[in-house]
């Protein structure tokens, strides 16, 4: 039983550490015009070892981006966004 409850704890431990790197970010992202520049835009940024979760939203021009900081850097979500053709500003980055 011992040896049952020390991997538990091991395991919420590991949980822990996951949950406390994750990032939520909104992004501000330019010229978008149609749902293709949506998908092209989220599927970048979905691609990206560490994103979590990415969801563009055409009318606002933002992406909502979940991402974990111990994998991946803001400015790798930043370069794959400007790699597809369009210019990005972070404005809003919270724990999650």
């Amino acid at each position: 039983i011992y040896l049952k409850a020390v991997k538990f704890w091991q395991q919420v431990k590991a949980v822990s550490k996951e949950l406390s790197s994750m990032k939520k970010v909104i992004a501000k992202i330019e010229d978008m015009h149609c749902e293709h520049c949506k998908h092209v835009v989220e599927n970048a940024i979905s691609k990206i070892n560490g994103v979590k979760f990415a969801n563009v939203v055409l009318k606002n021009d933002e992406a909502v981006i979940k991402f974990d900081e111990s994998e991946i850097q803001l400015s790798k979500i930043s370069d794959a966004i400007a790699d597809v053709g369009y210019d990005v500003r972070f404005y809003r980055l919270a724990d999650l």
